[in-house]
């Protein structure tokens, strides 16, 4: 079946719920493809963290091959792939956090010629989420950090001071 013929039955499909036509302008531009969404890994996950990709965009995957690793609620797990083809989008990167189930994570395409049409693929709520990364404390010289060090001493001195006068 080709993609005009699937445009053709799923706009039927749309005209009959009431729905535009214009949604099936939007996917019959691109080849045929499989989205990946963020799967449920534990029965009580409801976000996970991309921890990271063991794939490239445009590498082959296998049913069994783990694409990804998902941070969830209890521990890190797999996510592995039930389908053959190659990876042609990656759609939020290693390190991205609280990715809902069921959000757009990936594109899988047939075809290796197809990656190509996948570039400046964007799917609507899919939009990377800011990652959080530690933040670096400003590096210090050593005669800064005796010196800061020197004052905190200072400060505490009067107060230890003050607890033994209340003591006794």
């Amino acid at each position: 079946m080709c993609i005009r013929d699937r445009s053709s039955i799923f706009h039927h499909t749309l005209k009959q719920k009431g729905l535009t036509y214009n949604a099936v302008k939007y996917f019959a531009s691109y080849p045929d493809h499989t989205p990946l969404s963020m799967p449920a890994l534990s029965p009580t996950m409801q976000k996970g963290n991309i921890v990271q990709w063991n794939f490239k965009e445009g590498d082959k995957v296998t049913p069994g091959d783990v694409i990804c690793e998902v941070e969830t609620d209890k521990a890190t797990v797999g996510f592995e792939m039930q389908e053959e083809g190659y990876l042609a989008k990656i759609l939020l990167p290693a390190g991205t956090k609280d990715v809902e189930i069921g959000q757009l994570v990936a594109i899988l395409v047939d075809s290796q010629d197809a990656v190509a049409s996948f570039k400046d693929y964007q799917a609507e709520g899919a939009a990377p989420q800011q990652t959080q990364q530690p933040k670096e404390e400003p590096r210090r010289e050593p005669q800064q950090q005796e010196q800061q060090q020197q004052a905190q001493k200072e400060q505490q001195q009067p107060q230890q001071q003050s607890q033994q006068q209340q003591q006794q």
